[in-house]
């Protein structure tokens, strides 16, 4: 039953709102999306996100103090929700940085500027073989895409 004060049970002992059992999930949330939002831009952030699992570490922690301040069963459930949501964040972060991301290829294969191109034709959009050499007379800048960031 839920307690006095509380619209879904999940209250603290002195019947107040436990913010604990929502605040952690929506700080993980936070520190997920603000990898590919903000952090990404930096290599310092980007190749080692040391500061969003901080963030997600602290989502962690505020979700397991929800976990004892709960009374009530909804209470308890929620908090549990919240915490799982929050570790889930935190595991879906670390499988893609470290473990996606370095399946990319390196970004130390750049080609240099004014080095010959080997004899090579691209296909157009259309379908159709394309020289390079002939393409590019005097200059040429081809950029291939990594497909990521």
């Amino acid at each position: 039953m839920a307690e006095p004060g509380s619209a879904d049970g999940a209250s603290s002992a002195t019947g107040r709102f436990n913010h604990r059992a929502w605040i952690g999930p929506l700080v993980a949330i936070f520190g997920l999306l603000s990898y590919f939002t903000l952090f990404y831009r930096w290599p310092l952030t980007r190749d080692l996100p040391w500061l969003n699992l901080l963030i997600l570490l602290a989502a962690i922690g505020v979700s397991l103090t929800a976990l004892p301040r709960a009374r009530s069963t909804a209470g308890r459930v929620g908090g549990g929700v919240g915490l799982f949501v929050s570790v889930a964040l935190a595991g879906l972060l670390c499988f893609y940085v470290f473990s996606l991301s370095y399946r990319l290829p390196d970004a130390g294969r750049v080609v240099d500027d004014g080095t010959r191109l080997p004899e090579i034709s691209l296909a157009s959009a259309r379908g159709e073989a394309v020289d390079v050499a002939a393409a590019a007379r005097d200059k040429l800048i081809l950029v291939f895409y990594r497909g990521h960031w």
